[in-house]
């Protein structure tokens, strides 16, 4: 998306320059321009009371003075208010969105249609473009004019290769790595198409924007797991560092690896079962460790339950003896019988924690 991304970013801050900028300096003033305006000068900002805040809120705020419930200073202060915030917003914009790169300026020479309607101004930028990537060490510098060479012949080749392709692409639904390896992938553009990979996937990695061109996607196969994919990788960039897989050594040393390969292969699955069975063994000890301190818990807990209601069944014996009164020894009697049962429940808990205490001594 970055080829397209100068323009959209032009036109969302033009948009919001249209709302506080006067319309003389922004309709005598080029892109480049467009970017260098001064907001702290007050001369290029139009009156608070023209400043556009929108159709619909505009209509609210009349509505709101019709009702009286605004004065016409409180209308002054939100409309200088608005045209603060969008200063700000500008000025946000402005530091920190990348419209400012000369590379990002420069990268609209690959949108399709911006190649349709001017091959002059295409071709400067991408020289521009070039220049960049040889002061970057991306290229080399002799390259360069056969890459601006078959670029021309390609943009000249509209024609051919059907030019509304190239004047109604559509950012929205069509993807240019799709789209340049239908026009660009052929021997006569090999240059200029390796430039193309290279910007389209500068700053995206392995992301879906470089899935068209890349490598990844043709070593892919089913159940592919991430260390053969690796060395999948590994070995393609070698053959083509080398020039081709007729370029490559065979040597002793990679003979004796290729015939230790079933070997090797056999270690890493023997490590991956004792992986697995460590990993297993460890998942069983955190949950048994787990269930004993949850059981140690409740044993505490009923101790002091049963502490509670030992110490409750006798204050009402003692309450009873004397004040001669049966219904507390009733109460006492009730409050032994809960602590029994819980003596019960604690013996259980106990047994049981002996028992998990065992197997993790055997894990």
């Amino acid at each position: 998306m970055v080829p397209f991304l100068y323009s959209e970013l032009l036109s969302i801050i033009r948009g919001l320059m249209e709302r506080v900028i006067k319309p003389g300096v922004l309709s005598d003033t080029s892109e480049v321009r467009l970017l260098k305006i001064d907001l702290e000068d007050s001369s290029v900002l139009i009156e608070h009371t023209k400043v556009d805040i929108g159709f619909s809120a505009e209509k609210a705020l009349k509505e709101t003075v019709k009702e009286n419930k605004l004065s016409e200073r409180q209308v002054m202060e939100f409309k200088v208010q608005c045209r603060s915030f969008v200063l700000k917003v500008l000025k946000k914009l402005l530091e920190k969105c990348p419209a400012t790169y000369s590379l990002v300026q420069h990268l609209a020479c690959l949108d399709p249609r911006k190649m349709s309607e001017s091959k002059t101004r295409c071709k400067e930028k991408l020289k521009k473009v070039l220049t960049y990537l040889v002061a970057h060490k991306r290229i080399n510098e002799r390259d360069c004019d056969e890459c601006i060479k078959e670029y021309c012949d390609c943009i000249d080749n509209f024609p051919s290769f059907g030019s509304a392709k190239f004047t109604e692409f559509n950012p929205n639904k069509d993807r240019l790595d799709e789209f340049y390896s239908t026009f660009m992938s052929w021997t006569a553009y090999s240059k200029v198409f390796d430039v193309v990979k290279m910007l389209l996937t500068l700053s995206h990695g392995q992301a879906s924007v470089e899935r068209g061109f890349s490598v990844n996607k043709e070593v892919e196969v089913e159940n592919l797991k991430e260390y053969s994919l690796v060395s999948q990788r590994l070995v393609c960039d070698y053959v083509n560092s080398v020039g081709g897989i007729l370029n490559v050594p065979i040597t002793k040393e990679l003979m004796t690896s290729a015939s230790q390969s079933r070997n090797r292969y056999e270690v890493y699955l023997a490590k991956e079962r004792d992986k697995k069975k460590t990993d297993t063994q460890k998942r069983k000890r955190e949950e048994l460790s787990q269930e004993i301190e949850e059981l140690k818990r409740q044993c505490k807990q009923a101790k002091l339950d049963i502490d509670s209601l030992t110490k409750s069944a006798d204050s009402y014996s003692m309450k009873a003896e004397k004040e001669s009164n049966l219904s507390f020894i009733a109460h006492s009697n009730s409050l032994r019988q809960k602590a029994k049962d819980k003596m019960s429940f604690s013996d259980k808990i106990s047994k049981k924690l002996d028992e998990k205490v065992q197997q993790l001594k055997e894990c």
